[in-house]
């Protein structure tokens, strides 16, 4: 005898048991969106005909654009924390590692998320930035937890690691500088040129005596 499933909740979208869950699609649609275009030149009916769904149904999950973008946002910050984690785990040297981290942000990145969250800032709850910037923060701090034991270890030299941390992500947004980018015949020759900067500073090679 054949189970009956489970009916669905009033007004939740259909969605088919081999598709990808639906909440996922919209978010990953709309961050890939909001990253190319920003968030003024975005509209949920343009994110709903991405998704190839009613704008009711990205309603169901979101209760207005300002949401929609919290969250697209959010799931960014957390994903870019996995990945950076997965490389500072990673076997190797750490100026490797950290040219690494800023090459996949480079390519994964196209509107500067600052300017971004500037162009939304008037659409978005006091509730809704904290969010953001507490998924922001949790990054420095990994980054920074990661420059701490670096000292303990005398892989780099002492110095507070939370302005280290901090340093690093402001220099990873030179990525997304169309102008800063011009120089470079790819995304690892820009990364590396960052990396030099931020492990060398810009004092000179050769201190005169």
């Amino acid at each position: 005898m054949k189970k009956a499933s489970a009916p669905r909740s009033p007004g939740r979208p259909k969605l088919d048991s081999n598709q990808q869950p639906l909440q996922e699609l919209i978010l990953k649609t709309a961050a890939a969106m909001f990253m190319e275009q920003g968030f003024e030149s975005i509209s949920l009916q343009q994110i709903a005909k991405a998704c190839n769904i009613t704008k009711a149904s990205i309603y169901y999950y979101f209760p207005n654009k300002g949401e929609l973008f919290t969250a697209s946002l959010i799931g960014m910050l957390h994903s870019a924390h996995y990945h950076t984690g997965l490389f500072l785990a990673a076997e190797g040297p750490i100026k490797g590692k950290l040219i690494g981290i800023i090459e996949v942000k480079i390519r994964q990145s196209h509107n500067d998320m600052e300017t971004m969250l500037r162009e939304a800032l008037a659409h978005l709850s006091e509730d809704q930035l904290t969010r953001i910037r507490d998924a922001e923060q949790a990054i420095h701090e990994l980054v920074a937890q990661y420059f701490a034991r670096a000292m303990e270890e005398n892989q780099i030299r002492r110095g507070d690691p939370h302005l280290m941390a901090h340093a690093f992500t402001a220099l990873a947004m030179l990525g997304n500088r169309e102008h800063a980018a011009e120089p470079y015949q790819s995304t690892m020759e820009m990364a590396a040129a960052i990396i030099e900067l931020f492990w060398e500073g810009i004092a000179p090679i050769h201190e005169p005596n």
